[in-house]
């Protein structure tokens, strides 16, 4: 999904058409930054339940749907 936003985003900035380059770049930045702070929230919550268990925060796996 991100891709084809990206895409649009740079059609549009070529062609010049602002009205909704513009828009879509602030979108774009607003679900980077959500995705960036479930990306943290998931981690702090990871090394915390490590942290309970007394292991090591990198045996915690990674969830592949936070990439």
């Amino acid at each position: 999904m991100f891709m084809g936003l990206t895409l649009a985003q740079i059609a549009l900035g070529i062609a010049h058409v602002k009205t909704l380059h513009v828009p879509l770049g602030v979108l774009m930045f607003g679900m980077s930054v959500l995705q960036l702070s479930r990306v943290w929230t998931d981690r702090r919550t990871q090394v915390a339940a490590a942290g309970r268990r007394g292991g090591d925060v990198h045996a915690v796996p990674a969830h592949a749907d936070h990439l």
